[in-house]
């Protein structure tokens, strides 16, 4: 009799322990998760400004002092904006958008997007004149990858050609680039015939 009590109470305090001990891991886990999402871990492992660095490794703070005095910073920038030209620029020889009340829709595309392109060109992109809003749209990308100038050949070409309205810069087109189709190519150019 006293052997099935002492095992049912060592049974029963080892059970004890175990759920001390899984409570124990699960309090520190919802604590670690509480204090990750109030942001108090990249608390714990943040750099202070004055040792950070950016990959290729400058020193950040003296390129900033730099710029604001107005001095060239000592570092050649690694996506230079002036560097990325256009290939192909919409011709506005028929449609110049010389009014005060004029309206320049740029529509960010891909190379091999043209069902898409002539399906707005068919729709809403067909509109020239909206009250006394003069309208203009544009589409604009980058150029195609090797892979898609063997399987598009000069479409683009072809297209600029036909519709001339499309504005192509010298850079792949592609997820990552999407800044440079946007602001580099946008502002620069829109601002160029204004």
């Amino acid at each position: 009799m006293t052997s099935l009590f002492q095992r049912r109470l060592r049974a029963t305090v080892k059970h004890d322990n175990f759920r001390k001990k899984l409570s124990t891991v699960a309090f520190v886990f919802i604590g670690f998760c509480a204090f990750w999402a109030i942001g108090f871990t990249d608390f714990l492992f943040e750099v202070d400004f004055k040792d950070f660095e950016w990959p290729p490794y400058v020193d950040v703070r003296e390129q900033v002092v730099l710029q604001m005095l107005g001095d060239r910073p000592s570092y050649i920038y690694q996506n230079d904006w002036l560097d990325y030209t256009t290939i192909m620029e919409p011709t506005c020889a028929f449609n110049r958008l010389t009014r005060r009340k004029s309206l320049l829709i740029i529509v960010k595309s891909a190379p091999h997007r043209l069902q898409n392109r002539d399906a707005i060109r068919a729709t809403w992109g067909k509109m020239k004149q909206f009250g006394n809003f003069r309208i203009r749209t544009i589409f604009v990308m980058g150029k195609m990858s090797t892979k898609e100038s063997e399987t598009y050949g000069n479409v683009l070409e072809a297209e600029h050609k036909q519709f001339s309205d499309l504005l192509i810069g010298n850079f792949i087109d592609g997820y990552r680039n999407n800044t440079f189709k946007v602001c580099r190519l946008n502002y620069a150019w829109s601002q160029s015939i204004l």
